[in-house]
């Protein structure tokens, strides 16, 4: 603990300004996401941010207005790197079914392979968490061009928009925590049936 105390609030002299606000900006995010990723969503305090960072507080008061401001710029990330996932998961289908597969299946791709994942279902301020914001979109883009298509036989309800959004973030949920049991493939294959039966 005394050698971990030491470093906190040293850096590379040889540096530049630019370079450690860079380094110091990804320390923190990297904390923050280990701490989410153990679980210790409601436990996101200034002090647990800075030791596992190995900064001081000034530090991260540099840089953010506090924790909710180092998640916001976190869940930004996130929100940004899943949505040009599915994004591109969706461009490359021809078909409503297709691209359907290829959402169902990109999801589970990002949940399996992104370091992010814990983000997913933290709200910040009381806002949507990024399943809403993010993957709601995207189903609610997917059941409009559907429907438009002749492939779904009614228009989208924000209702059964809703419940998929609930599905997709308990698959995230058990992600976080590990209880998987399905391979990706099963999983993806399972969101899409889940989808046409909601939305059929």
């Amino acid at each position: 603990m005394k050698g971990e105390s030491s470093r906190r609030g040293r850096y590379d002299r040889h540096s530049s300004r630019d370079d450690r606000s860079i380094a110091e900006r990804a320390a923190l995010n990297t904390a923050l996401q280990a701490l989410l990723a153990e679980g210790r969503s409601t436990d996101l305090s200034v002090a647990a941010v800075c030791e596992r960072a190995a900064v001081g507080r000034n530090t991260l008061y540099a840089h953010y207005d506090g924790v909710p401001g180092l998640l916001q710029e976190v869940r930004g990330e996130c929100e940004r790197g899943l949505a040009q996932v599915l994004r591109q998961a969706a461009d490359n289908a021809r078909t409503p079914r297709a691209r359907l597969s290829q959402l169902c299946s990109a999801w589970v791709e990002f949940l399996v392979q992104s370091p992010q994942v814990p983000v997913l279902a933290v709200t910040a301020n009381g806002d949507s968490d990024a399943v809403d914001t993010v993957l709601g979109q995207e189903l609610a883009v997917f059941a409009r061009q559907a429907y438009a298509a002749g492939f779904l036989s009614r228009p989208p309800s924000e209702d059964s928009l809703a419940v998929l959004c609930g599905a997709f973030r308990a698959v995230a949920q058990r992600q976080i925590r590990g209880k998987i049991e399905l391979n990706s493939a099963e999983m993806a294959g399972l969101l899409e049936r889940i989808t046409l039966t909601a939305l059929r």
